[in-house]
């Protein structure tokens, strides 16, 4: 677009430009069901007033360094200039909560680690979830828990949470003990007046195909019906294996602020087996951080109420890994040396 001096086609443009976008921005701000209106009516309309904030900020901040350009500038050098500065303006800013957004996913990484083999459970093995351990009663001892007991090289199964775990923690394989934790053990029929309630309709987890799992759960059911019960116990303090699946996080916070760019949120979610000294035999972790984005935006919120959110875009880095974030169990019970056929 030519450029002339004094009030020149982009001089006049721009007013245009600020005008227009300021008073569709004006107006879904104070009736924000103009909006959601043209969101019904067909698409295009809605996303075009969605963007009207944001353009007229870009709008205006593009102005502000043209006309203040303008006093010492030709019109067409000022309009270069201030589409470099805004553009340079929006870029720089967030780069270095970038950068520590990197530094971070760095210093949170766990080793993954692959075992050899198969991994036979022995002796007293320590089962932990990433389950709140407050407002309920005890941890039962589920299907998984069942099926470990019933293995001839497992002694008991003390089941525990992995929440409120540190990084630190969770980095030297530290096992605070949950005031809701609970050993159990299978002892002969005639030993349990009082055997804790277990689920009657069992489903082993460890069965090759799906009709083994029920197969092998209702085995469960009939053992602890005819021949031995299950008993609860204070929990033991040490273990000699140690499975855990657990998630931990900070920075909750950020998400609400989009401006702020020194927080930035993270995410690890892992799966692990240690030895009673606690070291790693089998980890798959995964670390997700989510930072800001060089872009400038003011975007409605529809949460519980209808509020705008300005401020940096933000985005999880690596962002394939979020779907790894549902690391489970099944992931340990695929490296065990258990018993998975019915016979």
């Amino acid at each position: 677009m030519a450029v002339r001096n004094g009030n020149g086609s982009f001089d006049l443009f721009l007013k245009r430009y600020l005008i227009v976008t300021g008073t569709l921005s004006a107006i879904i701000l104070v009736a924000p069901w103009i909006l959601i209106f043209g969101f019904m009516l067909m698409v295009l309309p809605g996303v075009f007033l969605v963007v009207m904030p944001t353009a007229f900020l870009w709008g205006a901040m593009l102005a502000a360094f043209y006309w203040a350009g303008g006093f010492l500038l030709s019109p067409l050098r000022a309009a270069m200039l201030a589409i470099v500065v805004t553009a340079g303006l929006v870029w720089a800013i967030p780069q270095p909560s970038i950068s520590a957004g990197r530094r971070l996913a760095a210093d949170h990484q766990l080793t993954n680690v692959k075992p050899a083999g198969p991994i036979k459970p022995f002796g007293d093995i320590r089962m932990e979830f990433g389950i709140p351990d407050f407002g309920r009663g005890p941890f039962s001892c589920d299907s998984r828990c069942v099926a470990l007991l019933f293995e001839d090289s497992v002694h008991s199964v003390t089941v525990n949470s992995s929440s409120g775990l540190s990084f630190e923690d969770i980095q030297r394989g530290a096992a605070p003990l949950s005031h809701l934790a609970q050993t159990y053990r299978l002892k002969p029929l005639s030993e349990c007046p009082a055997s804790p309630p277990v689920d009657r309709n069992l489903r082993s987890p460890f069965g090759e195909t799906e009709q083994d799992r029920w197969k092998l759960g209702r085995l469960h059911e009939e053992h602890l019906a005819n021949d031995v019960c299950l008993v609860a116990e204070p929990p033991l303090t040490d273990y000699d294996l140690l499975l855990r699946e657990g998630r931990w996080g900070r920075g909750e916070g950020a998400g609400k602020l989009p401006w702020l760019l020194s927080r930035n949120r993270i995410h690890l979610a892992y799966v692990e087996i240690r030895d009673r000294s606690h070291r790693p035999l089998f980890r798959v972790a995964d670390t997700a951080v989510e930072m800001p984005i060089p872009v400038l935006t003011i975007l409605p919120n529809m949460g519980y109420g209808f509020d705008y959110d300005w401020g940096w875009g933000r985005y999880w880095m690596p962002r394939e890994l979020i779907s790894c974030l549902d690391c489970s169990l099944e992931k340990i019970d695929a490296m065990l040396q258990v018993r998975r056929k019915w016979d």
